[in-house]
């Protein structure tokens, strides 16, 4: 028992780099000799990176933890064990190992379920089937007999239409061409963000959706809050998600019932 604590704390020295030059070289030979004293450290060094990681100092209060998320999530089906104190050090590496791979399942397990929901969210935003999306393509379908605007309407018909057909590149372009012939086609920032979406490009989808959602004249705000949302969802950075979230609140006080109900589901679930 006097050997294992031993070798317990001149491990925990040699890992927290408080060996003197002499200290450090004698155990490093220790550790080419002895594979035993190998393992241990190997061991030791993985439960500090285990225990950092959950953000706890306390082995047992860890595990208590640790076994209380798991339940809550459904991962254990067995009868609970009983946490009982450690009264020595002889085990303690045992028990240490144990603990670490408790901490690294749940981590694992709590993130995958996370990534589910953030996924699923990602996938209940359907800009096509929202009534909004109906209003702008009936908009663009629709010529008075007076329509000044019929050229640049076709244009953009033109466009979804070509979309179907061609690699996203040349749908850039086309995009692009008819931005500089109409600067001012907010409705076609929207559009293009969305097609951006659809081929999976989030970030420039970002830029040209960020303005028009930050625009309260825009006709079709909430709907370009809801697909720049659905942008950074798809990021996933922690930033991203913030920003999302911000997005889906602001939604969520809206009028508009079709977007305000969408947004309280997409928030319980990533939350």
């Amino acid at each position: 028992m006097q050997e294992d604590s031993k070798n317990i704390d001149t491990i925990e020295k040699y890992l927290h780099e408080e060996m003197t030059h002499e200290e450090l070289g004698n155990f490093k030979d220790q550790l080419k000799a002895d594979h035993q004293l190998t393992s241990e450290t190997a061991l030791m060094h993985d439960l500090i990176k285990g225990i950092r990681k959950g953000g706890e100092l306390d082995l047992e209060k860890t595990l208590i933890e640790v076994r209380t998320k798991l339940k809550k999530e459904g991962f254990f089906d067995q009868k609970e064990a009983i946490v009982k104190p450690l009264k020595s050090r002889q085990n303690w590496l045992a028990y240490a190992a144990a603990i670490v791979v408790l901490i690294a399942a749940t981590f694992f397990f709590l993130d995958l379920k996370n990534q589910q929901n953030i996924q699923v969210a990602i996938d209940s935003i359907e800009s096509q089937k929202m009534p909004e999306m109906v209003s702008v393509l009936d908009g663009l379908e629709s010529f008075g007999l007076a329509d000044d605007d019929r050229e640049r309407k076709n244009s953009l018909l033109n466009i979804i239409e070509l979309a179907k057909e061609v690699p996203i590149e040349s749908t850039k372009e086309a995009f692009e061409e008819h931005m500089e012939y109409y600067p001012r086609d907010e409705t076609a920032k929207l559009l293009f963000g969305i097609e951006l979406l659809n081929e999976n490009l989030p970030e420039e989808a970002i830029n040209q959706l960020n303005f028009l959602s930050n625009k309260e004249t825009f006709q079709y705000q909430n709907l370009a809050k809801l697909n720049l949302a659905k942008a950074h969802l798809i990021i996933g950075e922690k930033e991203n998600m913030e920003a999302a979230e911000v997005i889906f609140h602001s939604l969520l006080l809206t009028s508009d019932g079709d977007y305000s109900n969408l947004a309280k589901r997409i928030l319980e679930k990533i939350n």
